[in-house]
């Protein structure tokens, strides 16, 4: 038997799990004390589970993936939709989760019960927004609501196979013990999970991020769901990239590129012509190659260098590893004598990429150079390789396999050593030391 302290107002017999000097309930004052309960922990509670040998556990049909024929997003998914998963996606307010979603929807409403249930929007607004987007398809269930105990009564008077609620953040739960916002988004993520789980529903809701970048404040829903979906656009364009941070059921390192139009989010055809804006060598630039996923694309390193006029110049790095910049930038000015110190340098990715591969450092020292020189080099040249700290250039990951380089002008290739050197359709060649790297420059 084990002794279990619990507070009670001995006015309104109110229950507390912890002393407080006033009472929420009758608003009394000094009326809550302490009681004890006994709570027998060695009683068994039977399961009505079945315990199985794992050669004896059939694989049924309903654990194919339902494929929604948006690409981009079944690509992040693994393949397509679950069934009987949930799935979190998040992203800046605004971003366009919402009209995802409702794209989302009308691919899957044909052969799925669809039960829409919006917390921010009236069926008018979205109905309106629908007609925004072209889409005609209205065969699916919808409701306004916010109550968290309605909303699983209407669940369970329809019963849909797919449940879709947009958004997390303004629903309410009638629980008097829950103190602050984050812990009611918890123990609603919490119940929802479990309703899908023991209903056998697929659930897709969205959870808005704040300002530090967190899922509804510190992150505390992510580890409850099966798949975490992350929104994410590039500052001031139409481009926005889909990105799988947690995926049960398959990669978390694909994803997904489209574009806002007044139609609604559009797919990609061709989202490597996003990336590349330069189709001549110009200043500050430089060429490199990154994976996501199943796939590689080139990608624009811009390097801006601008005399500071500060004690501690800046180091602004968007797209690559802060650390290895600074080191990157060490490195050139302890082996190349350039003085970096005497500058402010502003770094990025074209493309909103973000990466922490090491092979880019080559392009990154190359980018800082052709800023620092004002100069460009001849020919259009994609870097590959490592540097460590020594000055030497390396290469632990091999050349791009998927990318035509001809079609994108590309006319030499400059990588690291390598123990293999494979054939390519450009010439190769391989540069152990950053002294190298001014000759490129002819100087």
């Amino acid at each position: 038997m084990k002794e279990k302290s619990i507070f009670e107002c001995t006015v309104c017999k109110k229950r507390y799990v912890k002393w407080q000097g006033s009472c929420f309930h009758c608003g009394s004052f000094n009326e809550i004390i302490e009681k004890e309960e006994r709570s027998d922990i060695r009683r068994k509670n039977p399961s009505s589970s079945k315990v199985l040998v794992m050669e004896d556990v059939m694989i049924e049909a309903r654990h194919d993936r339902i494929q929604s024929g948006i690409l981009e997003l079944d690509r992040v998914l693994g393949g397509g939709v679950v069934p009987h998963s949930v799935i979190l996606l998040s992203g800046n307010p605004g971003i366009g989760k919402s009209t995802l979603l409702l794209h989302l929807v009308c691919a899957l409403s044909d052969l799925n019960k669809i039960l829409y249930i919006a917390t921010e929007e009236d069926e008018a607004q979205i109905k309106l927004r629908l007609l925004r987007l072209h889409n005609k398809k209205f065969n699916w269930f919808i409701v306004q609501e916010t109550q968290f105990e309605s909303m699983l009564g209407l669940i369970e008077e329809h019963t849909p196979q797919i449940v879709i609620i947009d958004s997390l953040q303004n629903i309410s739960i009638n629980n008097d013990m829950l103190g602050n916002q984050i812990q009611k988004i918890k123990i609603v993520t919490q119940k929802l999970v479990e309703d899908a789980k023991r209903r056998k529903y697929t659930l897709i809701f969205t959870g808005h991020v704040t300002k530090e970048g967190e899922i509804a404040g510190p992150k505390t829903v992510e580890h409850l769901v099966d798949t975490v979906l992350y929104f994410d656009a590039e500052s001031h364009t139409n481009l926005r990239i889909l990105r799988s941070t947690k995926n049960r059921f398959g990669p978390i390192d694909e994803i997904g590129f489209f574009t806002m139009t007044e139609q609604g989010i559009v797919e990609c055809v061709n989202p490597q012509e996003i990336f590349i804006e330069n189709t001549e060598p110009v200043i500050g630039a430089a060429l490199t190659w990154v994976k996501e996923g199943s796939r590689e694309f080139l990608v624009e390193i811009e390097t801006l260098l601008v005399p500071s006029k500060s004690h501690t110049p800046q180091r602004i790095v968007q797209g690559s590893e802060h650390k290895q910049f600074l080191l990157l930038c060490a490195i050139i000015e302890k082996y190349l004598h350039i003085p970096l110190s005497e500058f402010d340098i502003f770094s990025k990715i074209r493309g909103n990429f973000k990466t922490k591969e090491t092979h880019i450092d080559l392009a990154v020292v190359m980018s800082i150079l052709s800023s620092y020189f004002h100069k460009v080099t001849k020919k259009k040249i994609l870097y590959s390789g490592e540097i460590n700290l020594s000055g030497n250039v390396t290469a632990r990951t091999g050349l791009p396999k998927k990318i035509p380089f001809n079609k994108y002008g590309i006319e030499s290739i400059i990588a690291g050593k390598m123990h293999t050197v494979d054939e390519r359709e450009v010439p190769l060649k391989i540069i152990e030391s950053v002294y190298e790297l001014k000759k490129i420059f002819e100087i």
